[in-house]
């Protein structure tokens, strides 16, 4: 049975990711942060899975970033996240048994987190990893039920909660799974990994 990982990450463009990391540094330390978390999290899923692609955003102009990793780099689609995750799972469920979708900001997720996930879906059709800001941090399921994601306001602490509404209100079986935290702010990382601080400098020196 295969299991694919979906990573969603924008192109390390300065000025265009971690925006409010870098309101209290700069753009080019935000973006040589972004660059340093999609490099963890595509270790952590080539570890943990049998295929992984990179998704990044239609908006993006094009680099050469994410070439240097071997993998598939396509273009998400859609007017918003839940569109862009919905058009995402149904080309990975035709392809794979099952489908993990997670941020490039997921820094505290690891290889036995994943598994897990793809584990937990031998008895349940979705699984959600939770974040500690309300959101999630990875979405894995083995087939897709609704016909849109519906209303949900992404990037808000209602993520979670709306989403587990929907899933409810239409019947589809899911489990959640340890919370873990994940990286949108510089408090993010002085609380959670203030060793990145040095590894960012490193790069920006």
């Amino acid at each position: 049975m295969s299991n694919l990982i979906q990573i969603f990450a924008k192109n390390p463009i300065p000025g265009k990711v971690k925006t409010r990391v870098a309101r209290d540094t700069s753009d080019r330390f935000a973006c040589e942060l972004h660059k340093i978390m999609c490099e963890h999290i595509i270790e952590v899923a080539q570890s943990a899975a049998d295929a992984v692609e990179i998704w990044t955003t239609e908006s993006d102009p094009p680099t050469e970033y994410f070439q240097q990793f071997g993998l598939p780099v396509l273009t998400q689609r859609g007017q918003d996240l839940g569109q862009r995750m919905q058009i995402a799972l149904g080309h990975g469920l035709e392809r794979h048994q099952k489908v993990a979708i997670v941020g490039a900001d997921a820094y505290s997720l690891t290889s036995k987190d994943i598994k897990g996930s793809f584990k937990s879906l031998d008895n349940h059709s979705v699984a959600l990893v939770p974040a500690m800001d309300g959101g999630y941090v990875l979405l894995a399921a083995k087939t897709w039920e609704l016909a849109e994601f519906g209303p949900v306001e992404w990037g808000s602490d209602q993520a979670l909660e709306q989403t587990l509404g929907l899933f409810n209100a239409h019947g589809m079986d899911h489990c959640l799974l340890p919370p873990r935290w994940d990286i949108d702010t510089l408090g993010d990382i002085q609380l959670y990994a203030p060793a990145l601080l040095d590894l960012v400098r490193d790069r920006v020196k």
